[in-house]
């Protein structure tokens, strides 16, 4: 299988996904993510809260370290410099509503998008 060289962004719950057999989307992401080569982005807060998340999944933190470790996952976004940017997509975008990932990626203008909420996407 060839993979794919495009950005990619993920979101919390594809990293959890990923990362937890017991998860519900677990093979899904795992087929998609064998087609697209490394690295795969995200932002602190997603990582933030994936170590949260993970904090019950056997190995789940030590995983997930493991992956940024080997810049499988890199965190390429920074608030501080970026904030006003962001939080405008976010005001702009509130009947959507635009979380801050969706609004960081909108930024970016990243090809593709790993995102999990109540639906599994890709964008």
């Amino acid at each position: 299988m060839e993979r794919i060289r495009q950005q990619v962004i993920l979101d919390k719950g594809a990293i959890v996904a990923l990362i937890n057999r017991q998860d519900q989307h677990h093979q899904w992401v795992v087929r998609e993510l064998a087609t697209i080569q490394p690295p795969l982005i995200t932002c602190e807060a997603v990582i933030s809260e994936s170590f949260f998340l993970l904090r019950r999944v056997r190995n789940g933190i030590e995983t997930l370290k493991d992956l940024l470790d080997r810049k499988h996952i890199q965190i390429v976004f920074q608030l501080d410099p970026e904030v006003q940017i962001v939080t405008d997509l976010i005001i702009r975008y509130n009947s959507v509503p635009m979380a801050f990932a969706d609004a960081w990626s909108e930024w970016q203008n990243f090809i593709r998008i790993v995102l999990f909420s109540r639906s599994t996407k890709i964008f």
